[in-house]
């Protein structure tokens, strides 16, 4: 699988959905995604906490569909989702379904991509997928949720 190891702008007319995930060591996490478009600039970001004992792979793919997910919501039509997680990428790229519980994330983002006029999945080394890694460590305090249409904490904007 090749893989890009900076963050590379998508052609025009097309978002690139970059998407990450973290695991607290307390149990818990979040869920973060970064749309950008073919000058770079970031058109939506969000944040999302997760509560319980998941693993790596269920993370990784919970942050993939919440990504699908908002870009669908956001009315975009021509995606590249980027992951730094290889196995997360490879299942969406072979379209794999399976039991195992992070399929049906899986298959919710095979359902969402069907409103899509087009949809790819690449694999981003983790120095290429900075700032939706730095996003999901976020603390949310309070709330479930945060999606910025704008007014992005510079943090975010690296």
């Amino acid at each position: 699988m090749l893989s890009n190891v900076d963050w590379v702008t998508p052609p025009e007319g097309v978002v690139k959905v970059n998407v990450d995930a973290h695991i607290k060591a307390t149990g818990g996490g979040g869920l973060s995604v970064v749309i950008r478009d073919h000058a770079g600039a970031v058109l939506g970001a969000a944040v999302r906490r997760f509560e319980g004992q998941w693993g790596v792979k269920v993370a990784e793919a919970a942050a993939a569909s919440y990504g699908v997910s908002l870009a669908y919501r956001l009315g975009f039509k021509k995606v590249v989702l980027e992951s730094d997680a290889a196995s997360v990428v490879n299942a969406i790229s072979r379209s794999q379904i399976e039991a195992a519980p992070k399929f049906l994330f899986f298959e919710n983002i095979a359902n969402n991509c069907g409103h899509f006029d087009s949809f790819n999945c690449m694999h981003v080394k983790r120095v290429g997928n900075t700032v939706a890694h730095f996003m999901a460590r976020w603390n949310l305090l309070n709330v479930s949720e945060h999606v910025f249409l704008d007014n992005y904490p510079k943090v975010f904007i690296l």
